[in-house]
């Protein structure tokens, strides 16, 4: 199989073109070590139509990245249930020896016996509401 040089051009003038243009798909899927997968949007508009915000009702904002992020806090991989926020998790986590502590975007209400060493607290900056307005997290 030959290539002609009108294929060789076709494909040479594409990839310049995508190196520039800003090439990038409408979300950012990433996933972290705990199994949270955030998806990452440029606007809120498309954080607010996602299929991601119409299961959690979840559209944040983080200045750092300038991003939309769309996440559910639901059960983590050592079967510890999630908050959004601080006052729900610790009005819930009454149990003697537990405690909420952050992980990543969430509060996870969990014990003394569980190993908190690889816990990170990465929360958001702001809440999206159905406006786009930001408001404090």
């Amino acid at each position: 199989m030959y290539l002609s040089s009108n294929d060789v051009t076709s494909v040479f003038i594409f990839t310049v073109l995508l190196n520039f243009f800003d090439f990038n798909p409408v979300h950012l899927k990433e996933e972290d070590k705990d199994g949270l997968t955030y998806y990452a949007y440029k606007s809120c508009e498309k954080c607010l139509k996602s299929d991601c915000y119409k299961s959690t009702q979840k559209c944040t904002y983080r200045t750092a990245t300038n991003r939309y992020l769309c996440f559910s806090c639901k059960v983590d991989n050592q079967e510890n249930k999630q908050y959004y926020h601080e006052s729900d998790c610790t009005n819930d986590c009454t149990a003697v020896g537990s405690y909420c502590a952050c992980n990543g975007p969430c509060f996870v209400c969990t014990n003394n016996l569980t190993d908190t060493s690889g816990y990170y607290c990465d929360m958001p900056d702001k809440n999206c509401d159905e406006d786009c307005k930001l408001t404090p997290y």
